[in-house]
């Protein structure tokens, strides 16, 4: 079985090997500890991409080739009961306790 998110990094077929350009990991578990690294590491400006806190969402979505945001800011905004979240957010909106409600309410059940 294959999970894929918007980022497209969840992958659990065969762990640590490349299919297609994406990531494969053990578990769909493991795969969502590298995305939520990967996201903390680009929305704190701590990552090579060149993306600062301040970088909008639709910049962060460009980095996974989604080039049109409208399906993720819909998500995003029912996710976290926010309708103010636009593709021009800046990403460090999406740090700390934000990030975590998002990830248990959608991802870990609670």
């Amino acid at each position: 079985m294959q999970s894929r998110t918007a980022a497209h990094i969840l992958e659990s077929h065969v762990p640590g090997e490349w299919d297609e350009g994406l990531r494969a990991f053990r578990s769909w578990a493991d795969g969502l500890k590298a995305l939520t690294f990967d996201l903390e590491t680009k929305c704190s400006g701590q990552s090579r991409t060149h993306l600062d806190p301040e970088g909008s969402l639709k910049n962060l979505l460009n980095m996974w080739g989604i080039k049109v945001p409208r399906k993720a800011v819909t998500f995003l905004r029912r996710a976290l009961e926010d309708e103010t979240i636009e593709a021009s957010t800046p990403v460090e909106w999406f740090l700390g306790d934000r990030a975590i409600k998002l990830l248990k309410s959608n991802f870990l059940g609670g």
